[in-house]
């Protein structure tokens, strides 16, 4: 997956970054996880990067969005919706609700 969407003035975009860095942190910490648990699990050298991403610094690269999900045992298409709200775009995560809407209906039809 590879999303280049950048909306917004550079406040904007660091305010919706540290936003994604507390709501990380408090799933982290509902985990009962420190952030060395979590780069561990992640396969992450470095611990201070997850200090990083919690402080608004660094953002989640999204090669780790599900990963991240799982070590965190959190739903993974919420997780992935209100990452792309917060480092895409807000609109973002309303339009994956929609397209999964609309790909459950589908295949709760008939075939024919």
């Amino acid at each position: 997956m590879s999303l280049k969407v950048v909306v917004g003035s550079d406040s904007s975009v660091i305010e919706r970054r540290k936003a994604a860095g507390k709501w990380l942190r408090s799933l982290r910490k509902r985990a009962g996880l420190t952030q060395k648990n979590v780069a561990d699990q992640l396969g992450i050298s470095y611990y201070t990067f997850i200090a990083q991403i919690e402080n608004g610094h660094a953002r989640l690269p999204e090669r780790l969005y599900i990963p991240y999900a799982q070590v965190l045992n959190v739903d993974c298409d919420t997780f992935l919706a209100t990452c792309l709200r917060f480092y895409h775009h807000p609109s973002l995560s309303r339009s994956c609700q929609f397209v999964k809407t609309q790909a459950g209906n589908s295949s709760s039809g008939t075939n024919g």
